[in-house]
């Protein structure tokens, strides 16, 4: 799709078999994100902005080519052993033009639950906030130790995001940090006009929290 950024995986070579397809990219020694995160346990702040920021610049500039993932969650967020964080597997990606329905009832591969939002749950077409909607359900799993949601069929839990928000992070996370916080849950807001309308605005506020700074939060919730 022509991106080049060094927040996305690097694909080396593609095979040109079509009975024995192919890719070949970097190898990423500490592998997925989903492997270093410990279920019931919250990641440290500093780890979580060193995942987050450039995950976050990297769907930015996805979004500025006009590509939505569709697929964000920890399996698709690799590192190496130098401090490199890249997301990888565009498979699912579309462009911002394709307003296509989903079915989402037939079991089709249109994202991985927990991390889909509300809209695309529904079985309707989402723009680049879906992609925000799933960062900041990365961002919830990080601070809680826990997915967004749960349970034990996908029709369950499907249900469960149509129906409801997911329980606030700090009553699972008491001491979670509140300005990270306040990037989840306004990313994961179930009203657009309440989420954050693009990554730019967040690749900001989580630059301001390394900083020692307040995130702004999204738009609507601005002052002034």
């Amino acid at each position: 799709k022509g991106m080049n950024h060094p927040g996305i995986a690097r694909v080396l070579h593609v095979s040109a078999d079509v009975k024995r397809p192919y890719f070949i990219m970097p190898f990423m020694r500490r592998g997925s994100l989903a492997g270093l995160m410990e279920p019931t346990r919250p990641a440290a702040k500093e780890f979580i902005l060193d995942v987050a920021r450039p995950i976050a610049r990297a769907l930015d500039y996805a979004h500025r080519k006009g590509i939505i993932h569709r697929d964000l969650k920890p399996a698709n967020v690799l590192l190496d052993d130098q401090g490199g964080v890249c997301l990888s597997d565009f498979g699912l990606a579309r462009t911002v033009f394709n307003d296509s329905v989903l079915d989402v009832t037939r079991g089709q591969r249109l994202g991985t639950l927990p991390y889909m939002s509300p809209a695309v749950a529904r079985g309707e077409a989402e723009d680049t906030r879906c992609d925000i909607y799933s960062f900041g359900a990365m961002l919830y799993e990080l601070l809680t130790g826990c997915p967004p949601y749960e349970g034990p069929s996908r029709e369950q839990i499907i249900e469960a995001i149509r129906a409801r928000p997911p329980r606030p992070i700090r009553e699972i996370a008491p001491k979670a940090p509140p300005d990270l916080v306040t990037v989840a849950e306004g990313a994961m807001a179930r009203n657009l006009r309440d989420r954050y309308a693009q990554m730019s605005d967040i690749v900001a506020d989580l630059d301001a929290i390394a900083e020692g700074r307040r995130p702004r939060g999204p738009a609507r919730a601005r002052p002034g």
